[in-house]
């Protein structure tokens, strides 16, 4: 009997080394794909110069010194919570394989083209939206007028 739970124990503890493992493995090449892919660099580059544009706003009045922290904050997140956000993201829809296989894309010239226009096709692609955002509103609106008249 003491030999079972001996032998249970140890399975138990070596699957869960085993998966910790696993898990060491998938995030080192999860953080390889999103370096790669210049995931963090584009989506620091949107929210930077959106505080950008918010310093411009005649009704912020923070200090250089608040702007400071708010840019540090923004960085921060991307560099420490974000990779651990996403982390369930990826692991559900994609394998280490996968990840594998991403890395090796991006390395290749086809995956570095990509990677170095993917950042402006997403902040571009936020500006389209904005733009028919402000237009579906605007149909809403308008569709909304009709109904009540």
């Amino acid at each position: 009997m003491k030999i079972l739970i001996f032998l249970s124990l140890f399975v138990g503890l070596n699957l869960t080394v085993k998966a910790q493992s696993d898990s060491t493995t998938y995030k080192a090449l999860l953080k390889e794909v999103i370096n790669g892919s210049r995931t963090l660099e584009t989506n620091k580059k949107i929210f930077h110069d959106m505080l950008v544009e918010m310093k411009k706003q005649p009704i912020n009045h923070l200090s250089p010194q608040s702007w400071e922290v708010l840019e540090k904050q923004l960085n921060d997140f991307y560099e420490k919570d974000y990779p651990l956000l996403v982390y369930p993201i990826y692991k559900k829809y994609l394998s280490e394989e996968d990840l594998r296989n991403i890395t090796m894309f991006n390395q290749t010239e086809t995956g570095k083209r990509m990677s170095n226009f993917v950042p402006e096709l997403t902040i571009q692609s936020i500006s389209f939206m904005q733009i028919f955002g402000e237009k579906f509103v605007k149909s809403i609106k308008s569709l909304q007028q009709k109904t009540n008249n």
